[in-house]
């Protein structure tokens, strides 16, 4: 990590063109990718700064998350703030993230996903060992290479507390969800992850549900993506898929088989296809990354 903080202190140091969007990002995140994948789909130029997830506080503003973009001599500092600047700003925009029409039920369903999508997210990735080991593990492995991944979690264990941030993870998550599913303590019973399963489940059916029929492409009847369905993808990436060019493993291979929500599948695969995530590569120059 000391390498991305290095980088980071000479893009901090360097001067700046004060005309470019800089986007201030960590690989994997899922509020990273429903910003990118947006700016991607309105053509917006920006570029990347990389920033040590370990070293937030020092490489960001408060409240010390990701995203934070430098947008036209203002710093933003949430995904939601990021996309409504954006889209009140780029009038001539290929269309619009928050068409009035539908405004106030995209606004609801962004909010849904960034808190209780979110709360799933965070329970899956840190506290159950498989979604832990497939994504931060091997997130932070990545970073040691070529090291092996044998020597590199001693190395993760002696440089962090795991455990403490794993603690931290399941109340955050508790917070989000309610004691209901994650009770106190760090012992859960073993019913509790089955009803996280069951929670989880509850809300990919609801989402298959919005679909009125087959024909319907987008989770708010817009015709065009909206700011819900760059917010939703970026959840459901993060739990069914390798979060595009980040590299890291599936929290919930089972999730698509046991929750049967084809109509949420087909607009999974439509989201892939047409605003593929891709994290890597963007610290260069400022220009549009989407391609023609």
């Amino acid at each position: 990590f000391s390498s991305l903080s290095l980088c980071f202190s000479a893009l901090m140091s360097a001067p700046q063109n004060v005309d470019e969007t800089l986007l201030y990002s960590v690989a994997g995140s899922q509020f990273v990718a429903k910003t990118m994948t947006a700016l991607d789909a309105l053509k917006v130029p920006y570029k990347v700064v990389y920033v040590d997830f370990l070293k937030l506080k020092q490489q960001t503003v408060p409240p010390h998350t990701v995203p934070q973009m430098r947008w036209r001599g203002d710093m933003l500092t949430d995904s939601s703030d990021i996309l409504k600047r954006v889209d009140q700003d780029c009038t001539e925009a290929p269309f619009k993230l928050y068409p009035a029409a539908q405004k106030k039920e995209i606004e609801e369903l962004e909010q849904h996903a960034g808190t209780i999508l979110h709360g799933h997210v965070i329970y899956y990735t840190w506290w159950i060992e498989n979604g832990f080991q497939e994504t931060i593990v091997k997130y932070i492995t990545a970073q040691y290479w070529p090291l092996p991944s044998f020597l590199v979690y001693p190395i993760m264990q002696m440089t962090m507390d795991v455990g403490r941030m794993r603690g931290a993870s399941r109340k955050k998550a508790r917070g989000i969800l309610g004691e209901s599913l994650i009770p106190q303590g760090r012992d859960p019973k073993p019913e509790e992850e089955e009803n996280m399963t069951e929670s989880l489940l509850k809300q990919f059916r609801e989402l298959d549900a919005r679909f009125a029929s087959e024909s319907q492409q987008w989770l708010c009847k817009t015709e065009q993506p909206s700011a819900a369905d760059f917010s939703v993808y970026g959840m459901v990436e993060r739990l069914v898929g390798t979060n595009g060019d980040a590299g890291m493993g599936i929290v919930a291979p089972w999730l698509w088989a046991e929750a049967n929500t084809p109509k949420l599948k087909a607009w999974y695969e439509r989201m892939r296809e047409a605003y593929p995530i891709q994290f890597k590569g963007k610290a260069e120059e400022c220009k549009v990354w989407a391609k023609a």
